[in-house]
């Protein structure tokens, strides 16, 4: 099985290697092997999680949000559960929004009333 330091990790996955280290420490990882010099060891399967959270982040996704879904699936990722409680919680902000921007509008109209 091939293994990568976390400087060829981070390489890969086009992050800092500060934030792989912050993913794992924040539960969005399994704990990383090490090897003898405790240096983290990254495997495929590992560098493919570190691509989900990254796909989940730049959707939008919490810290939060990410590490429930992966603690839950024991990081066996469940994309399509994932994207569907995601895109609920986007309807949800939509309403929220939509409700800000006509509350705001009827201010507006009201002040060119006067």
């Amino acid at each position: 099985m091939e293994e990568y330091t976390i400087s060829e990790a981070s390489q890969i996955c086009q992050l800092n290697a500060s934030t792989l280290r912050y993913y794992e420490e924040a539960g969005l990882l399994p704990a990383i092997k090490r090897n003898q010099a405790k240096q983290r060891l990254y495997t495929i399967k590992d560098l493919e999680l570190i691509n989900c959270v990254k796909c989940f982040r730049e959707l939008g996704l919490t810290v939060a949000q990410i590490k429930e879904q992966m603690k839950a699936s024991k990081y066996e990722v469940d994309v399509q559960t994932i994207l569907r409680d995601h895109l609920a919680f986007l309807y949800e902000k939509r309403e929220l929004i939509n409700h800000n921007i006509e509350i705001i509008e009827k201010k507006l109209a009201k002040g060119k009333e006067k």
